[in-house]
This record gives structure tokens, sequence and C-alpha cells, in this order.
């Protein structure tokens, strides 16, 4: 009987079970990390959009300071004109507007221009918002003050509460940043 078990205890490697176990706890774990790793990149990506809108307003309201003229920022279809559209993601453009005419014109100077996104993100504005005016003192001069925010809310093109962000913005120009279900974000 002994020589039985010596042939069991000499044996080295795995059974066709143990690999076929092994393999599949592999995949259900690697499936799951793909997942959280997709997410992930798809949050990063929509923080940065935010983020970038929301460097472009206040490089906007410093331009008008620095310059003593107003500055719009507008939402754009194509880097050079305003679209008079809410969604923002096809881009937008910064420019001098001395004659706060809310419009480029033929002498217009575009200081900044975002492109279109091209993942499928999409930021749309709430209250009808396609421009941001800035006075010469840097404030916002065209969101009504019965308007307490506008709400410019980022979701993924597949949108989760994970992937939906949003940038607030008060009538005087104050910026912050909601996460999904905080203040008007959805």
């Amino acid at each position: 009987m002994s020589w039985h078990l010596d042939r069991y205890i000499n044996t080295k490697g795995f059974t066709l079970l143990e690999l076929l176990v092994t393999l599949a706890v592999a995949g259900i774990l690697s499936t799951l990390v793909i997942s959280a790793f997709k997410n992930s990149i798809a949050q990063n990506r929509i923080t940065t959009e935010l983020t970038q809108l929301k460097n472009d307003f206040v490089f906007a309201g410093t331009e008008a300071l620095r310059t003593g003229l107003p500055v719009t920022v507008c939402s754009t279809n194509d880097g050079s004109t305003c679209s008079q559209s809410t969604t923002w993601s096809t881009g937008w453009i910064v420019f001098d507007d001395p004659n706060a005419a809310l419009q480029t014109g033929s002498n217009t100077v575009i200081v900044r221009k975002q492109s279109s996104f091209t993942d499928g993100d999409n930021i749309t504005a709430d209250n009808s918002i396609n421009t941001v005016a800035y006075n010469r003192q840097g404030y916002v001069n065209n969101i009504a003050t019965s308007i307490s925010t506008v709400t410019f809310t980022d979701q993924a093109a597949s949108p989760s509460t994970s992937t939906t962000q949003c940038l607030t913005m008060t009538f005087l120009g104050q910026l912050g940043f909601e996460s999904s279900g905080q203040g008007n974000c959805p």
C-alpha cells in the first residue's frame, strides 16, 4: 500500500480540474477589473473636460479685467461663431467682445478655442445658457439674478451616476463642481 501513497506525494503539477477552476476565477476577476478601469477612465475624462471649461471661464473673467473690455464664452459648432446651443460638447470659444454683442463679428479676436469632444461625452447647460459674458470688471453679466445657479452637466457616452459630473456657476460667476445627486446635478 505504501507504493500507492508515494506516487501521489511525489506528483508535481496541477490537475485539469484545478487548472480550469483557476482560469475561471482569473477570467471573472479580470472582467471586474477591466470594467472598473473603464469606469475610472470615463470619470477622469469627464473631470478633465469640466476642468477645461472652468479654466476657460476663469480665463475669460481675468481677460476682461486685464483688458478692461467685455469677454464672452459661447458654445460653437465651427470654432469661429457662437452656435446658440446649450450643448457645449461641440466646443466653445472665448473672444474679446468690445461691443458686448454676445456674437463674433468680422473683427473678433478669438483668444481660446476648445474643439468638440470625440469620445461621445455630452456637456449641456440648463436655463438656456449658450453664452457667458464677462463685463470689464470680470463679473458675469448675462445671467439673470433670478437664476441662482447654472449647471453644466457632463455625462459619458454611457451615462451613470459615477460618470456624471457638473460644473455650477452662480449669477455672480462663482464656479464649483458637483457629483451626481448633489445640488442640480442629475
